[in-house]
């Protein structure tokens, strides 16, 4: 076997399943080499089991799934007990071996609805064990502000490109900090609902350079008003936005009449504006407006725009490329 080439030892290993793959990773060095460069980036390792880890030899056969996972591509964590597990366990086997990463091949990163709070934020973020990391979802946690300042000011998660804070509570001051943070060059994708920004912090990511790339931006379920939308829409540092939601905030007629303005997003092709308080004036200001030629996906379900607003839509010849239309509980006779 050691005299086969290479390719076709790898080859051969990918018929294998996940259990007897690890196990080759004991034969020899050679092997071990193989099935981490090779194999180990395509593996998922899904951690449930969120109730059982009171038991010892339970929580050693998790410890050691998060040791496998240390060479995975992608790791969903289902429980905030597991979530701190794994955070325990990665900082150990980084003091245990300073020099290496402790999650080389990971991609994808999935802490959803687990309860994380400042100090495992802290720890999570506080040293380089995510080189690859390109997703990061921390939905639906105990965060808060303080939380995300310690995401914002970490210099060790600049390969992401998508990151999920939705459910957070982190507030003007968490949306302040992310704003003014350096250290996601690479982001694309930012989705923020249900976390109580108001005008102080969409007012802060307007006026700060550092997220240009961004495509996807969801902050629906906030405290955003008029004059936050009004900043935002005459912000220049988001040329490349395709997909803005920010429905459920309190928008209004006259933040719609500044969005609709707005000449800075020329490539939006969704926009979500459910129950955005946009009235038939602010619905019709966006049936009149040549700003968004692109746009395939709107939204505007719950703004009581009344008959003249749907008719206005109806009749707007300046969305050419709209495939998608939700105009519901609009009080249309």
């Amino acid at each position: 076997m050691p005299t086969l080439p290479e390719n076709a030892l790898v080859t051969i290993f990918r018929f294998l399943r996940l259990k007897p793959q690890l196990g080759l990773r004991q034969v020899c060095r050679q092997f071990r080499e193989l099935v981490d460069e090779y194999l180990a980036p395509n593996w998922k390792v899904v951690l449930r089991f969120p109730d059982v880890l009171e038991y010892p030899i339970l929580r050693a056969a998790v410890r050691r799934s998060i040791r496998v996972g240390c060479h995975a591509a992608e790791i969903l964590v289902d429980g905030k007990d597991l979530a701190v597990l794994l955070i325990e366990t990665a900082v150990a086997e980084a003091i245990a071996n300073p020099a290496a990463c402790v999650f080389p091949n990971l991609t994808s990163l999935d802490l959803g609805y687990n309860q994380i709070g400042f100090e495992e934020m802290e720890t999570l973020v506080g040293s380089f064990m995510f080189p690859s990391l390109r997703c990061l979802n921390l939905g639906y946690n105990e965060i808060e502000e303080w939380g995300m300042q310690a995401l914002a000011a970490s210099p060790f998660l600049t390969s992401l490109t998508a990151l999920d804070v939705c459910s957070n509570l982190i507030g003007d001051g968490g949306m302040q900090a992310f704003s003014a943070s350096s250290f996601f060059p690479n982001l694309i994708s930012f989705y923020a609902r249900y976390n109580n920004i108001g005008d102080p912090g969409i007012q802060a990511l307007a006026d700060c350079s550092f997220h240009t790339g961004l495509q996807t931006l969801t902050l629906e379920v906030n405290l955003i008003g008029p004059a936050g939308i009004r900043a935002f829409a005459a912000s220049p540092h988001f040329p490349k936005l395709e997909t803005l939601a920010i429905g459920t905030n309190p928008i209004g007629e006259s933040g719609m009449d500044a969005l609709t303005r707005s000449p800075c997003f020329p490539g939006l092709t969704t926009l979500e504006l459910v129950s955005a308080q946009c009235g038939e004036a602010g619905i019709r200001a966006l049936a009149s407006s040549s700003l968004f030629p692109k746009l395939t996906s709107l939204d505007v379900t719950t703004n009581f725009s009344g008959d003249a607003g749907v008719v206005a839509l109806a009749g707007s010849s300046f969305f050419p490329s709209l495939t998608f239309l939700n105009v519901g509980y609009n009080q249309v006779g």
